[in-house]
């Protein structure tokens, strides 16, 4: 009994000593205050975050459908029949006019070309944007795109480079690099894991384009028979 009573005593010495809790009380409420206002920051970094995540998969699902909405124009487009003889490579109507090397500030594709020769390809991206942006009916359409999905290539947006290549592929499906940009085309649909589409490019260049050049041919065969 009496050990009950001292324990009893003890507890409420503890439990009604007020200058004890006030004490103590202060600094813990402050930090719980603290703690609230860190949780809450936290949460709204959390919201903005997923907020981008969101943005930014909207974004891929529309380029990824613009993708496929140009590949589908294209394989539609490939199945009417080409009136007249085909032209080959060598034809000077097909050759889109790619302007010769010429001196420096002269043609903007000219110059897109020594930008990609020297590893800039942002600057490409830019100074063939602006080119299309300035002459949206220009005769050398093909070459302008060529020249944008080797720069985007280059940077590992695959996605990008395969729209630029098949919109180079519409400006003049018999050009002097229609091969080329098939086969270009191909790869950077394989590195944007659309195998089933690469394969069917590669067998449309080798079908379509008989008189290509040789090793365009070869790497054609040689990347289908890879990935096949």
């Amino acid at each position: 009994m009496r050990r009950t009573l001292k324990s009893l005593w003890l507890w409420g010495g503890i439990l009604f000593a007020p200058s004890v809790w006030g004490q103590n009380m202060g600094p813990m409420q402050e930090r719980i205050n603290a703690m609230e206002e860190d949780q809450h920051a936290l949460q709204g970094t959390i919201e903005e975050l997923r907020h981008e995540v969101e943005e930014l998969h909207h974004a891929f699902n529309r380029l990824k459908a613009d993708v496929e909405q140009r590949y589908s124009d294209l394989e539609t487009a490939s199945r009417k029949p080409t009136a007249g003889k085909r032209k080959g490579p060598s034809d000077s109507a097909s050759r889109a006019e790619e302007p010769d090397i010429g001196e420096e500030g002269g043609h903007p594709l000219e110059k897109a070309r020594a930008q990609f020769n020297a590893g800039k390809h942002k600057e490409v991206e830019a100074t063939i944007e602006a080119y299309l942006a300035k002459n949206p009916s220009a005769a050398n359409q093909a070459v302008a795109h060529y020249w944008l999905g080797e720069a985007l290539f280059a940077q590992n947006r695959h996605e990008e480079a395969a729209l630029a290549f098949v919109s180079g592929y519409k400006a003049d499906a018999r050009g002097r690099r229609t091969a080329e940009t098939l086969l270009k085309l191909a790869r950077a649909l394989f590195a944007a894991k659309k195998d089933k589409e690469a394969r069917t490019t590669l067998r449309k260049l080798l079908q379509d384009y008989p008189d290509a050049p040789g090793d365009i041919r070869e790497k054609a065969q040689g990347l289908l028979k890879q990935k096949a």
